[in-house]
């Protein structure tokens, strides 16, 4: 009956993403005054809003043709449009329900296309879900390392940083080996296994407050929803 309810729940969410886009564009272009939370020019904004309302609605018809990708599209345009918001808004706490908005959609977005698909299932999408943030997390440390320029040579990596690099890079260790921890036991499918991940995953969030600049790490924010959600999922199956 829940599955059943998926689907449209799904396509109610893409609908009202399509139309809070097409609100915004109509609000940046009618009230100069409202383009005051913009970090660029309205314009840009209204472009990118525009564009995101297009692919929304190119996933909405996937969805409702049953074309397996359409879901994978809509976990692409969420992510990808989040990306932008950071560089549009910055990241502030009004930020913070949209990015809790991205993560209802993607986890909707990833139970349709675990429906659809006849191979995948909700641990097997917990595995990967866990294998990305490892990478995530690895990725992070090379980053902090090395300190390139980033964002078109403007900044350091390690810009986004609160406290000594080292601090960082520890704490990314920790994670990568808790969450390798946490995935041998789901592979297991041992109990402690989800529980691990949904402990270390809300835990990474606390420490990482103190450790990024600003609002930096609440762009994760939806990421470790989305892991406690599949996470709470694949306790569940393995308690029956």
């Amino acid at each position: 009956m829940i599955e059943e309810k998926r689907y449209p729940i799904l396509m109610i969410l893409i609908t009202l993403s399509i139309i809070g886009s097409i609100v915004s564009i109509a609000i940046w272009d009618a009230l100069p005054e409202m383009r005051s939370t913009l970090l660029v020019d309205y314009t840009e904004a209204i472009m990118a809003a525009a564009a995101v309302s297009v692919l929304n609605l190119l996933a909405l018809i996937c969805l409702k043709l049953k074309i397996k990708w359409g879901s994978l599209l809509v976990v692409a345009i969420t992510l990808g449009n989040r990306v932008i918001g950071f560089f549009h808004f910055g990241l502030t706490v009004a930020q913070i329900p949209f990015i809790i908005w991205s993560a209802i959609l993607i986890i909707f977005a990833l139970l349709e296309f675990k429906k659809i698909s006849k191979t995948i299932t909700h641990h097997k999408l917990l595995l990967i879900l866990i294998s990305i943030a490892i990478i995530g997390e690895i990725f992070s440390i090379v980053l902090w390392i090395v300190n390139p320029l980033i964002f078109q040579g403007m900044h350091e990596a390690r810009f986004t940083l609160a406290v000594d690099y080292e601090i960082a890079v520890l704490n990314a260790a920790i994670m990568v080996a808790l969450n390798l921890f946490a995935f041998f036991g789901i592979v297991k499918r041992k109990k402690w296994g989800p529980l691990v991940l949904i402990a270390s995953s809300i835990g990474n969030r606390m420490v990482s407050h103190p450790i990024f600049i600003g609002g930096t790490h609440l762009v994760f924010i939806s990421w470790t929803i989305i892991l406690v959600v599949f996470s709470f999922i694949e306790y569940n199956q393995l308690k029956d």
